[in-house]
């Protein structure tokens, strides 16, 4: 699993979300007070009728109701609210996505392809310019007039809901008002009440990569699922009229000094440098809703700073956060860089059992303000009969007094930075200069231990008196002695070790030049910069007891490709890395078909088959009445993932990722696909790449004469499309003269009639003997099938023969 962003977390903040009171210091300005105790203005309260606001791709309709904004702070409208009160009163909102795959996906949330609802009630906030437009429309409006008397009655009752909806808005609000960010800079946000749809939220936000989404909170169970039904660039910014807004701050050189407690709780004294491109008042940061800011310094004097905190509901998409604000002195506003600290403490260690730990939050243990490359130095102090990992080289360590004092550094920028805690064996192994190291916990986490097994056995009376007399005995069998992770480690380097060498010799050098894989009590894995973290349950084979009540294809996943996989991101995601967060598909696309290929290295290509065959499977598997694959494409990423199928962001970007792959390698043949991935790590080390960057590379190796010369085709219908083909032959044959004339016809259905791809497909004759011809689909219905003359007749006729292609074959 690569390492998640926070666009998302960005997003959810500006979803219109009820949170938990701010956390901050008596001394900090009242500002925030006042953003949290806006009311309703009843003296600016409107009938109106045919108002009309455009905010980018989105067209807001206020046919009839009222309108009320909120009172002025510092001389700006933050807010107002549309209602209806009588029964024929309206809005309407109308949003049509630019792109195909956008409308697609608005399809498959609201079933049509465009957002167009009606709504009776809509709350907005925005640091924009929205006031100011829509109290113009207003005027402009010859069928609105004031009503102060109906503005007293909505704001009474209205100002605590606006209040309440408004909190996941406020850190962005005081943000952008504190800092005097101009309007062009602000963001709007609209919580619509909707007639079908129930509550949706809008965002426009120059400060997102994509600056439209509309999307809807949705709770399953015990989870709640941010649904993005569209995400796009906006109209302006489409047309070259606005760009996207840069940060202007980051942060360099973190220093980390870390006490690890008895208890497992946490004390933190972070620094950094902050680089600043222009004049800064304040500045946002993310860190876990586990640890509290204690104090924050910039160029060593105490500043102000509030932390606050989003709703304690647990995202599917990601680790729960809490924003902090930090108000910058007015010596430093305009300073190119400055020191900041941070005091915190806390806790994300937790006791899985038997001395296991599990480090939660592993992205967000530290403030973070992007994912800027920098260099790292990380101290940890901690109890002295455990051993801690950390991304980075170990320069120090020592033990005093019960603590045991370990100090990594990073040789070479990085994006982020994790750590690992617990009771370990170790071994590590040299790989052509590099160190695979490798941890295993002496214990197994309480949750894979085997418990012991009671059975009741009935019995009869042995007096013959007492014949018909049934009584019972209880035996109790101990469970069975749990097997430790310790125990096979040696095996585990060995793997582990091999499957790095094989990795470095095709993709080139590492993110970092020590790569150590720890285990985590949990079914997943990690892979950080020089730190891999992995479920305990790979460090078992197959036929081990903690995986013998698997089915055997997780029996694989754990046993063959789990480490392979994460070990793989050292390269895809550190190395190199996605752009946005449509492009992640490709960095989990490539570790999981990297794993693939070292299957097929020890195994064979069967091996490989099968494992793809799974993956067929399970994207044919049907779901809420369709297909997992047509969930959506694989630019998606993680918008996959919904209340209706959380796991078809697994199966989509994971598997139909590495299926993408594995049929770029069929067309670019083996010896090219792989000079492929290497100059993707040596031309975008350190940097990002794009999914269409990707395509212009990979076209440089396609060969010559290929229809597709530019792989658009390809991308159009695998990446940026859903959709598996249905392929069917015929085949007949005739002989005169001692020839034999074979003709063969492929039909496809399923997809688009302009869905092209080259179908393999193999004649054999005699024993030993075959040829391989290739028909191509979706250009001309006439032209997919071929004629052959043979000299000994066909025997049989096989369609895909490799299993090349990702389509159901009939």
């Amino acid at each position: 699993m690569l390492l998640r962003g926070s666009v998302l977390r960005r997003i959810i903040g500006l979803a219109l979300l009820t949170a938990a009171p701010p956390l901050f210091p008596a001394t900090t300005t009242g500002f925030m007070q006042e953003i949290r105790g806006l009311t309703l203005d009843s003296q600016q309260c409107y009938r109106v009728r045919d108002v009309f606001l455009e905010r980018e791709d989105v067209k807001l309709y206020f046919t009839d109701g009222y309108l009320i904004f909120a009172e002025p702070l510092e001389d700006r409208t933050i807010a107002a609210l549309f209602i209806s009160t009588r029964f024929d009163d309206i809005g309407e909102v109308l949003l049509i996505p630019p792109t195909p795959a956008e409308r697609q996906s608005m399809m498959r949330f609201v079933g049509e392809t465009i957002l167009n609802e009606k709504f009776r009630n809509a709350m907005m906030f925005f640091t924009d310019d929205t006031g100011e437009v829509l109290k113009k429309a207003i005027d402009n409006s010859p069928g609105s007039s004031l009503d102060v008397q109906q503005g007293e009655r909505l704001a009474s009752r209205w100002s605590s809901v606006m209040r309440n909806i408004m909190q996941g808005s406020t850190p962005r609000i005081f943000l952008d008002l504190y800092s005097g960010r101009s309007q062009d800079q602000g963001f709007f946000a609209a919580a619509i009440r909707g007639s079908k749809l129930t509550r949706f939220n809008i965002v426009v936000d120059p400060m997102l990569p994509d600056q439209v989404v509309a999307g809807q909170i949705v709770r399953s169970g015990n989870r709640s699922y941010y649904e993005i039904w569209s995400r796009f660039e906006g109209s302006s910014y489409r047309e070259g009229n606005k760009r996207t807004l840069p940060f202007s701050s980051s942060l360099e050189n973190y220093k980390i000094d870390t006490k690890i407690l008895p208890d497992l709780g946490m004390e933190v004294q972070f620094e950094a440098t902050v680089v600043q491109s222009a004049v800064v008042k304040a500045i946002g940061f993310e860190i876990s809703e586990s640890l509290d800011i204690t104090a924050v310094r910039i160029a060593g004097s105490d500043v102000e700073y509030l932390q606050y905190k989003l709703p304690s509901m647990k995202y599917a998409q990601g680790q729960a956060s809490s924003l902090v604000v930090v108000i910058v002195p007015e010596i430093q506003q305009d300073a190119d860089r400055y020191l900041i600290e941070f005091d915190y403490e806390g806790r994300v260690i937790s006791d899985a059992g038997s001395g296991v730990y599990f480090v939660d939050n592993r992205e967000n243990w530290y403030p973070r303000s992007g994912n800027e490359r920098t260099n790292y130095d990380l101290t940890f102090s901690y109890p002295s009969g455990l051993e801690l990992v950390a991304t980075g080289r170990r320069v120090e360590d020592t033990t005093e007094e019960g603590m045991r004092r370990s100090r990594f550094q990073t040789s070479e920028p990085i994006r982020l930075a994790g750590f690992n805690l617990g009771d370990y064996a170790s071994t590590n192994r040299e790989v052509d200069g590099y160190s695979v190291e490798v941890r295993a916990t002496k214990s197994l986490e309480r949750r894979l231990q085997t418990e012991a097994r009671t059975v009741v056995l009935p019995t009869r009376a042995v007096s013959p008196r007492r014949r018909n007399e049934r009584t019972s005995r209880v035996l109790t069998f101990p469970a069975p002695p749990s097997t430790s992770p310790a125990r096979n480690i040696e095996r585990i380097a060995d793997d582990s070790a091999a499957a790095f060498r094989f990795f470095l010799d095709r993709f080139g050098e590492p993110a970092m030049p020590v790569t150590t894989i720890s285990p985590i009590p949990e079914n997943f894995g990690q892979g950080f910069p020089g730190l891999v973290y992995t479920s305990t349950l790979s460090y078992f084979s197959s036929g081990d007891e903690p995986l013998k009540k698997l089915d055997s294809s997780d029996r694989r996943f754990y046993s063959e490709l789990m480490r392979p996989h994460e070990i793989a991101h050292q390269w895809w995601g550190n190395v190199v890395s996605a752009k946005r967060d449509q492009d992640v598909w490709l960095m989990e696309a490539l570790a999981t078909y990297s794993s693939l290929l070292w299957l097929e290295e020890q195994h064979g290509k069967q091996e490989l088959r099968s494992v793809l065959g799974e993956y067929q499977q399970n994207l044919l598997e049907k779901s809420v009445g369709s297909t997992m694959e047509s969930a959506g494409p694989v630019i998606l990423g993680r918008r996959l993932r919904t209340s209706r199928l959380p796991s078809a962001y697994r199966v989509i970007v994971y598997q139909k990722g590495a299926w993408i792959l594995h049929m770029l390698r069929g067309i670019l043949g083996d010896a090219n696909f792989l000079e492929l991935l290497s100059k993707l790590c040596e031309e975008y080390r350190h940097e990002t790449v794009s999914t269409e960057e990707f395509r212009a590379l990979a076209a440089g190796y396609t060969p010559d004469g290929y229809h597709d010369s530019d792989l658009q085709d390809f991308f159009d219908q695998w990446v940026y499309d859903s959709g598996i083909p249905r392929l069917s032959m015929e085949w007949k044959q005739s002989s005169k003269g001692g020839r034999h004339t074979l003709t063969v016809q492929v039909e496809q259905d399923g997809v688009s009639e302009f869905f092209a791809i080259q179908v393999p497909v193999q004649v054999h004759t005699l024993p030993g003997r075959s040829l391989v011809k290739t028909v191509l689909t979706g250009h001309d219905d006439e032209d997919t099938g071929f004629t052959v003359v043979l000299r000994n007749p066909a025997s049989r006729v096989v369609l895909d023969p490799e299993h090349s292609l990702l389509a159901i074959k009939q």
